[in-house]
């Protein structure tokens, strides 16, 4: 089982790279003719994914308040 701190740092990871996939996502509307709904579904996606990896790492840091951000 992974500690706290290396769980908190994996999420922090996690969530950085979630960050640039707006822009990704807008790439792949330009240069590849993504459809209006799977850009809406992958926009929906990324932003579930974000609020989750956020909500576990507020969890965490709270039920450690030693590890800083």
């Amino acid at each position: 089982m992974q500690s706290k701190t290396t769980r908190i740092a994996y999420l922090k990871r996690m969530f950085k790279r979630l960050e640039g996939e707006d822009a990704r996502i807008q790439q792949l509307v330009l240069t590849e003719g993504l459809s209006p709904e799977a850009e809406k579904i992958l926009i929906q996606q990324v932003k579930k994914s974000r609020d989750e990896l956020l909500a576990e790492l507020q969890n965490l840091q709270r039920r450690s308040p030693d590890v800083q951000g």
